[in-house]
Formats: C-alpha cells, structure tokens, sequence
C-alpha cells in the first residue's frame, strides 16, 4: 500500500534528509506522471545518496525552479549560485558596490570543481556593469515601494 492517498495531484515533499531520499525516490516511481511532486528545499548538494543511481534520478527527474546558495564552493570566500526557472545557472561573487557580479552561466548545474575553476579563472577580470543576475528586480521592487519613504 502506498502512503500517498490515491488521487493526489499534489504532492509536496517539505525539506527532506538525506535518510529520506530513498523514500523520495520510491514515491516518485509509484506515483509517476500521474501526480506532481514539488521537493520544497531539498538541498541536494548537501545530500550523501546512498547510491550514484539515487543521484542520478532526483537530478534527471526533478527540475530546479528557483535556486540560491550563497557561498557555493566552500574553498572560496562568497559568491552566489543561482537558478530561476527557465533561466540558466548563473554563478556570480559580490561587488563592493551593486548587484553582484555575473562570472559564468550555463544550461547545466556545474559540479564543486567546474565553479572552483570558473571563479579562480575570473576573478581578477573587470567588472561588467551589465552582470546583474536580479534583472533589476532590486530596482523594480524599491521603485514599487517608494511611497513607503514618502517618494
């Protein structure tokens, strides 16, 4: 028997340990297509998988639709990693001043060494001015909520 009722549309799975993943997996099989499965901060690059095969499923199966981590690549002192659905990933570090600064996209999430190798290769670049990951966002949103300063 299931522990998923029969007829679940939705099922959202909230913050899952990596003792989980193996149940995660084992839903996600047996419901199939036939019911949407969200992982609500899964952290799956923190995760130890029991197996290559676990890894391989949640990553080829479930697609990331918003993602931020700060500090992504432990040997290196800030930065951010960060995916919206359908954008790209984007890896970027701070600036002094202004939104932080783009160092790489890519259509694929990049692994420990790939981010390593960008930020090491970039670092001493100049500042791109257009490299806002945000979109203005920022900028939209303090525009939004002017009347607040009296604006």
């Amino acid at each position: 028997t299931s522990a998923v009722p029969e007829g679940t549309e939705v099922l959202l799975v909230v913050a899952p340990q990596a003792n989980q993943m193996k149940q995660v997996v084992s839903v996600s099989k047996e419901v199939g297509m036939g019911c949407l499965m969200i992982l609500v901060n899964p952290r799956l690059s923190e995760v130890e998988f029991e197996s290559q095969g676990q890894e391989d499923f949640l990553n080829d199966e479930f697609e990331s639709v918003f993602h931020l981590q700060p500090n992504p690549v432990p040997t290196w002192n800030g930065g951010l990693l960060y995916k919206s659905y359908p954008d790209d990933w984007t890896l970027a570090i701070p600036r002094k001043i202004g939104p932080p600064r783009v160092m790489a996209t890519s259509k694929a999430k990049w692994s420990q060494d790939e981010m390593e190798a960008v930020l090491k290769g970039e670092a001493d670049k100049d500042d791109d001015p257009a490299g806002d990951i945000f979109g203005g966002v920022g900028d939209s949103i303090t525009n939004a909520f002017g009347f607040l300063k009296g604006k």
